[in-house]
């Protein structure tokens, strides 16, 4: 590629034609930069195309994965560089209303008074149709999880907490 690079600027130093102005001269060559650029992305293959390909000798290799994994791959990640490993676990929930604004404000109040309670701990408000939900922390084992809704139900008075098995976010 460096070669082809080198040997285009050669000639287009070498022409003194008149018609070919130092621009004109830039623009072709960055059309024939663009060009090999196009081609040469064109030609790279993911790698599961290229695992997956047979050849003559070799064992077939089947891979099973969503799009969206193969659409991650050669990808950087640009997080806070905090690392999450998302498993099966508990949580505690506090409430489960319905599809409206009081519920929705009072999940989000009750969000705030448990994170005042326990800044340490995570707390999650989200809508699942039809209703908004709260939950609370992110536990590997129902142990961990029961203690905390004894200390929930210790500080808050509210009827209807109670243990669900949830997918867990646990920090690295």
């Amino acid at each position: 590629m460096k070669h082809i690079y080198l040997s285009i600027i050669s000639y287009l130093k070498g022409t003194s034609d008149s018609l070919l102005s130092y621009r004109r001269k830039r623009k072709i060559l960055c059309g024939i930069l663009l060009l090999f650029s196009l081609l040469y992305a064109q030609a790279q293959t993911s790698i599961i195309t290229a695992l997956q390909n047979r050849t003559e000798g070799e064992g077939k290799i089947t891979i099973h994965q969503t799009p969206h994994i193969e659409a991650l791959l050669g990808t950087r990640h640009t997080g806070d560089g905090v690392k999450i490993l998302k498993t099966f676990g508990y949580r505690v929930q506090l409430y489960a209303g319905n599809n409206s604004r009081e519920a929705h404000n009072y999940v989000i109040n009750l969000a705030s008074r448990v994170k005042e309670l326990f800044p340490d701990t995570e707390v999650y408000t989200f809508f699942t149709p039809p209703r908004w939900i709260c939950q609370v922390g992110d536990f590997l084992t129902i142990e961990e999880a029961d203690a905390m809704l004894h200390q929930l139900k210790s500080f808050l008075l509210l009827k209807d907490m109670f243990i669900v098995k949830e997918q867990i976010n646990i920090r690295l």
